[in-house]
């Protein structure tokens, strides 16, 4: 059987694993592969990037080598982030910046639960949701009711003596047009997602996530980067330095599919070492 004339049926009752339990799963393997990335481009084994601080793990993007910072902490200072690869590899990077670890923390947080856990950002994602197509079941059954009265007319036609093999060939028409209507009338119907329902789970997804983010660093951590993108640093200067974040649509995950994601606005805040 063609492709196109196959069933396909949602069937939760069938499920191995929990769509929550994946999801998770998902946002775990995301992270490592992440690390991973981070870590191959200053030349780290991938399992010593993952730093117990909120924005090690190559989550701070260098900007004069291209490398992460990580958390450094010494006698002279109380917690700073550095460049990765200026500390380890003297020469190779000029990039002399360091952020204060609690105040560089603070700054993210403090956007993240204002742009991406806010509700601006909640009305920017709902955007992104597949409506799925309009039901069209009640088109489909005008058009193969129509062809029916057709077939019968021509039947009738031939009782009143027109010959059957002139009619015959409209007939067999009609009925592989009835045909092809059948299939699609079998078909599943699209669910439109209830808009009003998404909406009030994703605030209470947001307050529980703006929560989790100021709780173990960790949790914030995997929270962080099912949010938003590797935090990029640029236009250093001796008292500040710009920022940006690409943002994910992570709330989404697990709710609804995602007809398209068109990276959602992201934001470009000032940290001030």
């Amino acid at each position: 059987m063609p492709e196109e004339m196959w069933l396909q049926r949602e069937a939760p009752s069938l499920r191995i694993i929990d769509p929550d339990l994946a999801v998770l799963v998902d946002a775990r393997r995301e992270e490592w592969r992440s690390r991973i990335t981070a870590s191959r481009a200053v030349g780290r084994a991938p399992e010593k990037a993952h730093g117990k601080y909120l924005l090690s793990g190559g989550m701070l993007v260098c900007p004069t080598c291209g490398g992460h910072f990580e958390a450094f902490k010494s006698p002279w200072n109380t917690g700073v982030y550095v460049c990765a690869t200026r500390r380890r590899k003297p020469g190779v990077c000029s990039n002399t910046l360091a952020l204060p670890i609690a105040g560089t923390d603070d700054a993210v947080l403090d956007i993240v639960e204002g742009e991406v856990l806010g509700t601006r950002f909640i009305e920017e994602l709902l955007g992104l949701v597949d409506r799925g197509e309009a039901d069209d079941s009640a088109r489909l059954m005008a058009e193969r009711n129509r062809l029916r009265t057709e077939v019968e007319r021509l039947v009738g036609s031939i009782a009143a003596g027109v010959p059957g093999d002139t009619v015959a060939p409209a007939i067999r028409e009609r009925e592989r047009e009835i045909a092809r209507l059948d299939v699609q009338l079998r078909a599943p119907r699209p669910m439109q997602p209830d808009i009003d329902k998404l909406r009030a789970a994703l605030s209470l997804r947001a307050k529980q996530w703006r929560a989790d983010l100021r709780a173990e660093p960790k949790v914030a951590r995997l929270l962080l980067w099912r949010l938003v993108e590797p935090i990029v640093l640029f236009e250093p200067r001796p008292d500040w330095v710009k920022w940006e974040a690409p943002t994910k649509p992570g709330l989404l995950e697990g709710l609804v599919p995602i007809h398209q994601v068109a990276s959602p606005t992201g934001f470009e805040p000032v940290f001030r070492p």
